[in-house]
């Protein structure tokens, strides 16, 4: 008789026991398999056919051990061990959870399947779709009502808790990823809809008040199109300011910032208009040089003083000082280096300029949760694949969130489609360019 350890559960053919898998089993003559317990009792023995003779009574007792020897009684089988659940199910009781005797209460087991990853991903979807003013009891119904899509009822209780602990972690996330703290005000102000990351760091930052009385000069570096001009009006709006800004292309000059004369008056008088900056410098206010690696040196020279030196002198011959609450925030595609393959019409910028930003600069990229919120999520998911693509292989090319939010303000107004918006993306990609990132011109 041989014994092998068994690769599947087996059945004893002498009391029909489950042997199973990985224990020790014997095998009869006859080829059947036979449990430790009937092995020991002598089960496994075949019968002996009946004698047509009278049996040798001559023959010594003791000339066969083994059937000299009384046969064992029968122990009692081994219980048949539980079988670990199987992959991909839920092994959940779809009860409430019953206190034990030491007055702890049963844990139930945590879902291994598909359903289980599909809840989560609703929780998540609600948690990043949602308003600022999210109701939890809504997440709760909303979780319950797709889990009675379920035949297991033991989803319903896995969906509500999804739901509970979404209500717990990710609304008073969602909450605060609209909420600004300012550090500077006592009050906290609260800004409508989805925010970049940024805001709430430059919010604390341009509250703050050095020691001779300002505010910070900020620095915002990043790519075209990834909201760094929004973001600067979203702190205006935390730090309950007027926002302002200025493009510094080619054709701007030194008149654009400190003012300049013209016919406005009474019979053509010239009369000193008054621009922007210097209403924001005079009476505070968030204010933007946008394209700042793109200005004009003489324009910078002029930018420098005013922000260094605390006042600004005007064509009239009058001298504004800064107001404690005039914040500058410059705005650039470069760290002021000079041009790049990417950026190929940036100047270079002196270092007196970047000086007056050497204190808070700050590098803003693409936020994807933030175009997640709020965008076609085909043609997301599409943008944010091709951006990563486009990035590995260290392509000239831009996807930006402002992309995204167009071209799906766009799929939502019916006038476009989701090939619309690729091909307009992809119209002056090169071949070479669409066969690196594996794409096909719509």
């Amino acid at each position: 008789m041989t014994a092998t350890v068994t690769r599947f559960d087996l059945i004893c053919a002498g009391c029909g026991a489950v042997i199973p898998a990985g224990q020790r089993a014997w095998t009869s003559p006859d080829g059947d398999p036979v449990c430790e317990s009937c092995k020991a009792g002598g089960v496994d023995k075949p019968a002996e056919p009946e004698p047509e003779h009278e049996p040798d009574t001559a023959r010594a007792p003791d000339t066969d051990p083994e059937l000299a020897r009384e046969p064992e009684p029968k122990p009692e089988p081994d219980p048949v061990p539980e079988r670990e659940p199987e992959p991909e199910r839920f092994e959940l009781d779809p009860e409430p959870a019953e206190p034990e005797r030491n007055g702890k209460a049963k844990r139930r087991p945590k879902p291994n399947g598909n359903a289980g990853a599909d809840l989560a991903a609703l929780i998540r979807q609600i948690a990043e779709t949602a308003e600022a003013q999210i109701d939890p009891d809504e997440v709760r119904r909303i979780a319950g009502e797709t889990a009675t899509q379920y035949t297991n009822a033991a989803l319903v209780g896995i969906a509500r808790a999804a739901a509970a602990e979404a209500v717990r972690t990710e609304i008073p996330a969602i909450r605060d990823a609209h909420t600004v703290r300012v550090h500077a005000a006592e009050a906290v102000r609260t800004i409508d809809g989805p925010v970049h990351p940024i805001v709430h760091t430059l919010a604390k930052v341009c509250g703050a008040r050095l020691r001779r009385g300002h505010a910070p000069n900020v620095l915002m570096v990043g790519p075209a199109g990834c909201g760094k001009t929004t973001a600067a009006a979203h702190v205006a709006e935390a730090l309950g300011l007027d926002f302002g800004f200025i493009s510094l292309s080619g054709g701007i000059s030194e008149s654009h910032l400190i003012g300049r004369y013209a016919p406005t008056g009474e019979a053509g008088r010239f009369e000193y208009t008054e621009p922007p900056f210097v209403t924001a410098y005079r009476d505070g206010g968030v204010f933007v040089f946008d394209e700042l690696d793109a200005a004009d040196e003489n324009v910078l020279i002029v930018i420098n003083a005013a922000l260094a030196n605390g006042h600004l002198r005007l064509l009239t011959g009058d001298v504004v000082a800064r107001h404690r609450d005039f914040v500058a925030i410059g705005c650039a595609n470069t760290w002021g280096h000079g041009a790049d393959r990417q950026y190929c019409g940036r100047n270079q910028l002196d270092g007196a300029t970047l000086d007056r930003y050497a204190a808070a600069r700050f590098f803003v990229d693409y936020d994807q949760t933030l175009e997640r919120s709020q965008s076609d999520p085909e043609l997301c998911a599409w943008a944010h694949a091709l951006r990563r693509k486009v990035r590995e292989a260290g392509l000239r090319r831009i996807v930006s969130t402002r992309f995204i939010f167009d071209a799906s303000d766009l799929i939502a107004c019916e006038a476009y489609t989701l090939d619309d918006a690729k091909r307009s993306l992809l119209a002056d990609w090169s071949d070479n360019d669409l066969r690196t990132v594996g794409e096909v011109r719509p």
